[in-house]
């Protein structure tokens, strides 16, 4: 395997992103966009997209950055479907982030209840939960029927 310093697409990626043009910047990328759908370089890319989130002043570059790496974690997030059990669901932060969560546990812990609600024989619980990555706390609707 090729050192990723070395890397010459990585590298050009990389002084795109770090560059003074706005379009040179979403030209990195969309670059590194299509190397992250293609499965390559996908920790050194997203730690460029991050760094660059970190210090964009303009919005529109954001936007783009923080739409590659939405598109990436959505590509490469585990389905619930395929050797999770039921009750494991996920939920995505306003930073884009996914944590998965087990029901079982998260119905049991009323410290993170908000608030209850009815939706007609259902009464439905709001649970406000940390993101795994960063500080950010969501608040969630779960139906906690036979879990508790």
């Amino acid at each position: 395997m090729t050192d990723s310093a070395q890397n010459p697409q990585l590298k050009d990626i990389a002084q795109r992103l770090a560059h003074d043009y706005i379009r040179e910047r979403r030209e990195g990328i969309r670059l590194a966009d299509e190397l992250l759908k293609a499965g390559q370089y996908r920790d050194e890319l997203r730690a460029m997209l991050d760094t660059l989130l970190a210090k964009e002043l303009y919005n529109n570059v954001k936007e783009d950055a923080q739409k590659a790496l939405n598109d990436d974690a959505a590509r490469n997030a585990p389905s619930p479907h395929v050797g999770q059990p039921a009750n494991i669901f996920g939920v995505r932060c306003a930073n884009g982030h996914v944590t998965y969560y087990d029901k079982t546990r998260v119905c049991n812990d009323k410290s993170k209840v908000v608030r209850e609600q009815k939706q007609g024989s259902k009464t439905m619980r709001i649970f406000s939960l940390k993101c795994d990555e960063c500080p950010e706390m969501t608040d969630v609707e779960v139906d906690c029927e036979g879990q508790i």
